[in-house]
């Protein structure tokens, strides 16, 4: 009896040193079970502000190209970028107000989740091309224990982000936009604005389409001068005394002129039939949106041997645009 009481004894000890050991193998599983979930829970908090900024930079490369297409910059320049966020509010990004935020309604476009404010930095690229680039300074959560598993989230999220970088230094992730492909192809075409854009060859409408709606339009001289050929464009006829002629429309720079010559003095009828005719005269009498032709001369009439008044003939007209 006294021989097996030892073997009991040390069949308890192992017993209980193995109930420990598969305890503390539970609480490691636990404690690795938690850190996932934890980790989990902060990555798919640091989602949304993945996808916000995936947005924000798809409005930055929209604005870009209206910048282009309006011809207010080339891809060269650097105002191919917005400088400050308020360019980008509310057509590109939603405006949030100082009031609506503190109700918690929205977050300004500038904002993180945790408060800081991001800021844009535009500079020319240091190798030798100098493209212009866009930076956004994104101020990271403080580098300690209570925000070590938040901040390393959502640096794990942010740098699935192309032209993305931790700077330790700064405590800050760096994203570098840089201008668009398609934009460099867009200021290569002929562009709404004609700004920076020549054609390499003559341009053919196809023979369906018509070229409307211009301001203007300059013709090349022999030496280099330009010809307004707005001015150049004149519409001729021919009118008799008293008919009224309307004003053509003209370009904002331009006003509408009136030129008239007598083409020819006969008479309209047998009671007109004259020998001699006086000094002729063609004028205008001009209204506000018409002239009235006139036409006047003196003449021997054939029955009455009388000089009379008379308008009878026809007056060449001339109308065109000239500068104000």
């Amino acid at each position: 009896m006294n021989r097996q009481a030892p073997k009991r004894h040390q069949r308890g000890v192992v017993g209980v040193l193995s109930f420990l050991i598969c305890l503390s193998f539970l609480s490691l599983l636990f404690l690795e079970f938690a850190t996932a979930k934890t980790r989990e829970q902060q990555l798919s908090q640091a989602a949304p502000f993945y996808d916000r900024m995936k947005h924000i930079i798809q409005q930055i490369n929209a604005y870009q190209m209206d910048q282009v297409g309006r011809g207010l910059t080339t891809v060269n320049g650097l105002g191919i970028f917005p400088h400050a966020w308020s360019l980008l509010e509310p057509y590109y990004l939603p405006s949030c107000n100082y009031s609506d935020e503190q109700k918690g309604l929205c977050l300004p476009s500038r904002k993180t989740p945790w408060g800081t404010e991001m800021q844009i930095t535009l500079a020319y690229s240091a190798d030798a091309n100098r493209f212009p680039q866009m930076t956004i300074s994104i101020p990271m959560q403080p580098k300690n224990d209570t925000f070590a598993l938040e901040r390393d989230a959502y640096i794990s999220a942010l740098g699935k982000l192309p032209g993305t970088r931790m700077d330790e230094s700064k405590n800050a992730i760096q994203l570098v936009i840089s201008r668009l492909d398609n934009a460099i192809q867009h200021d290569g075409v002929v562009k709404r604005s004609g700004n920076n854009s020549t054609l390499t060859g003559d341009w053919d409408t196809g023979g369906k389409f018509a070229i409307t709606n211009a301001k203007d339009v300059m013709i090349r001289n022999h030496d280099g001068s330009q010809r307004n050929l707005a001015t150049a464009v004149i519409d001729t006829f021919v009118a008799k005394h008293g008919d009224r002629v309307n004003k053509p429309k003209c370009p904002t720079h331009l006003k509408p002129d009136i030129q008239v010559a007598i083409k020819g003095v006969f008479p309209h009828s047998e009671a007109n039939r004259f020998n001699e005719v006086s000094m002729q005269k063609a004028y205008t009498t001009p209204y506000t949106n018409y002239w009235v032709i006139g036409l006047d001369y003196y003449a021997v009439n054939k029955i009455s041997s009388k000089w009379v008044f008379m308008h009878d003939g026809e007056v060449s007209v001339s109308l065109r645009c000239i500068p104000n």
